[in-house]
């Protein structure tokens, strides 16, 4: 095949990843990021062993592995009777692999360093607005022309109107308050911890490594939540809901609850659409020549992107 002219829409894991597999097959690939420096959004996150046989494949795994905490088990209880509901343990897994607590920042940070080395560039300050054939705009602005167009932008991607059914994407009901935090010592250390109150309430608190090699160890602490609830929870104030999470966890250990940074973040699909994990969507599908959309990608990216990458090289190819 001959070498392409690629853009990829969106500096996340997934877009990180995939520039790093297409690079590396011999295509001239270039990189387009709404923010003016590329950066992670979120909290923490489970690398499970296919995403670090990913990172084992670019040759990123020890310098993940030197940030992030390893994983033995999945727990959860009800947060009423204190009933185990959920233990999931990695030394049931045939191949010895076990998952990884990090922090989204170290996973982006090991991904873009590499990007970065390897001269793929990364055009930040571009919000993708649409495209017209193998251009790529951004209001007055146009990039191009392609061969290849990846979207890698998620589920809310304004390239997603290009496709031939794009879906008609809406907030779910449900988010999740998330926020890094000192590691406290009373959770297990090599575990995620959560807490269920039927299908209305889940807590956890995750390890999730280090901001550096030795550094001070951290958690990531979530907590389910109604959207529409989200401005109450907000205007009570942190008190208010420390109180609240005790009543589903008593056994907090003290100094467990700071207040500090959190966000919400919801998850988007269709109003007739099932729950989505992710698509992949070619001209087979959309019936538009030069484009594949990568539609609601998040931190599974990682995880697929040599599947992706593959795809992606087998709908070129066809």
């Amino acid at each position: 095949m001959r070498p392409l002219d690629i853009a990829i829409a969106g500096a996340g894991p997934g877009g990180l990843a995939t520039a790093l597999y297409l690079h590396r097959a011999g295509h001239r690939v270039r990189m387009y990021e709404r923010f003016t420096e590329a950066q992670p959004v979120g909290s923490g996150l489970i690398l499970q062993p296919t995403g670090l046989a990913v990172l084992h494949d670019l040759g990123l795994h020890g310098k993940i592995a030197e940030l992030g905490q390893p994983l033995d088990r999945l727990v959860g209880h009800d947060a009423r009777t204190g009933r185990v509901v959920l233990d999931v343990r990695y030394a049931a897994l045939r191949n010895g692999g076990r998952g990884l607590g990090v922090r989204r920042a170290a996973l982006f940070d090991v991904l873009h360093d590499a990007v970065r080395t390897e001269g793929i560039p990364i055009e930040t300050g571009f919000a993708v607005s649409g495209r017209d054939a193998g251009w790529l705009l951004s209001g007055g602005r146009r990039e191009g022309p392609f061969d290849l167009i990846v979207d890698a932008l998620g589920a809310g991607s304004p390239l997603r109107a290009e496709a031939q059914v794009p879906g008609d994407g809406r907030a779910l009901g449900f988010g999740a308050l998330w926020a890094t935090t000192p590691w406290v010592d009373g959770f297990g250390p090599r575990a995620l911890m959560q807490r269920y109150r039927r299908a209305k309430v889940m807590i956890g608190v995750l390890p999730i490594g280090r901001r550096q090699p030795g550094g001070e160890a951290l958690a990531a602490f979530f907590w389910s939540l109604r959207i529409a609830e989200y401005e109450a929870v907000r205007a009570a104030g942190f008190e208010a809901l420390a109180e609240r999470i005790r009543t589903y966890w008593p056994a907090l250990p003290d100094g467990a609850l700071v207040a500090d940074y959190a966000g919400i973040r919801p998850k988007l699909h269709g109003p007739t659409e099932p729950m989505p994990d992710f698509r992949i969507d070619g001209p087979e599908v959309h019936g538009v020549p030069e484009l594949v959309n990568l539609l609601g990608i998040e931190s599974p990216g990682l995880t697929s992107s040599l599947a992706i990458a593959e795809m992606v090289r087998d709908k070129l190819a066809g």
